[in-house]
């Protein structure tokens, strides 16, 4: 995430995974899901208008997958959902 201090932080720290599986019923009705690209940001942490729109500008799936990578080549030819749930970030998991 970006440090410049003109454009709002995130309210809470966030865990990012890819997800090739489906959102269970109860994370569909829950979640805020904003389309990027081929990519589907999905905010289970319930944030405000300001920190989603952080998240979309500050998205690029150029930085988060190596194109040195034959299943991150893969992830960014087809997309995918990026989680968001509130965590602390320690790892972006690709499920």
């Amino acid at each position: 995430m970006t440090t410049d201090s003109s454009r709002p932080q995130s309210s809470a720290p966030t865990v990012l995974a890819l997800r090739e599986t489906k959102l269970t019923q109860a994370e569909e009705e829950e979640a805020v899901i904003t389309p990027v690209g081929i990519f589907r940001l999905v905010h289970l942490d319930q944030p405000d208008a300001d920190t989603i729109a952080q998240r979309v500008a500050d998205f690029d799936p150029e930085q988060f997958f190596s194109r040195d990578c034959p299943l991150c080549l893969r992830i960014l030819d087809e997309g995918g959902d990026i989680v968001f749930n509130g965590s602390e970030v320690e790892e972006i998991e690709i499920l």
